[in-house]
């Protein structure tokens, strides 16, 4: 039974860092498009 809970753990904080990275990602698309954009109009 113990080694089932450590084992949904570790499961777990493998899911939760994906999503961490996956939010990154988002962030750093947002802020490229941003950045494009903001370039757009200074031209």
């Amino acid at each position: 039974q113990q080694q089932q809970v450590e084992r949904v753990k570790k499961w777990l904080q493998l899911r939760n860092r994906d999503g961490d990275h996956r939010l990154q990602v988002e962030e750093r698309r947002r802020k490229r498009e941003e950045e494009a954009r903001a370039k757009i109009d200074e031209i």
